[in-house]
């Protein structure tokens, strides 16, 4: 399995829905005033910005995590369960219909823009309800602190068992060592999600494009949610330019 899902399908997807975005022959608009309001993403323009988030933004050296992601952890998705007061809670993720093969920090940075809502319920997300400074710095330190163990975990599962002779005579040689995995620091993680938070808006904002051509808007206003989704794109980029001024100085 791990052979055949290896690589990544961030930037295939995107391409795709990028080029069914553009199609509107084949994929055309279900009103006059859609394809009016889709005028104002200026979609053109979006194959510059996926380009530099792909080339400029997100790290290559050395390159993203690769996981199996949800892809959409939003409310709705996550199951909360306590069975009495003593027990630790359970949380249990459900609905994998974007689940795949992709970069752990777009993940977390999908998880993050859901904090201000959208679909299937209000097309104008909340942006004030994203995660503070401080709420990401914790997240992300539990959630090294989490993976650090569980590769801890495998590494050790992964290890041969030996039989009594075996092991004595190995310890007698060298002692045990195990060899895990690199994990990126806080920082070096919180700067990989806040590249993809960037490109996490295009993901749900052509998304919600290709919606309104498929299922129109009648019931859910998926034009106002693209747009809503590229202008905070635009607020982003904006305040990634200002902290990368700021790292320099």
């Amino acid at each position: 399995l791990q052979k055949v899902h290896s690589q990544p399908s961030l930037w295939i997807q995107l391409s795709e829905w990028y080029a069914q975005s553009l199609n509107d022959q084949q994929y055309p608009y279900q009103s006059t005033h859609d394809a009016q309001r889709a005028q104002a993403l200026q979609l053109p323009k979006v194959q510059t910005e996926l380009d530099w988030l792909q080339q400029s933004v997100i790290p290559t050296d050395p390159p993203p995590r690769v996981v199996f992601c949800h892809n959409d952890v939003l409310a709705a998705n996550i199951l909360y369960s306590t069975t009495s007061n003593d027990e630790t809670p359970q949380i249990q993720l459900i609905d994998f219909e974007y689940g795949g093969c992709n970069f752990a920090s777009f993940d977390i940075a999908n998880h993050w823009n859901e904090y201000a809502g959208g679909p299937p319920h209000d097309p104008h997300p909340r942006y004030d309800w994203f995660p503070t400074p401080a709420q990401q710095h914790t997240f992300v330190q539990h959630y090294l602190h989490q993976a650090s163990v569980e590769l801890m975990q495998s590494k050790q599962q992964q290890q041969p068992s030996l039989s009594p002779d075996e092991s004595s005579s190995t310890n007698e040689m060298q002692p045990p060592t195990t060899i895990i995995p690199s994990l990126p620091t806080v920082d070096d993680l919180l700067l990989e999600i806040q590249g993809f938070v960037m490109v996490n808006h295009f993901y749900w904002g052509l998304w919600a494009v290709n919606q309104a051509k498929n299922e129109g808007c009648h019931e859910f206003d998926y034009m106002t949610y693209a747009i809503k989704r590229l202008e905070q794109y635009w607020v982003c980029k904006q305040n990634h330019g200002i902290l990368a001024r700021n790292s320099q100085t």
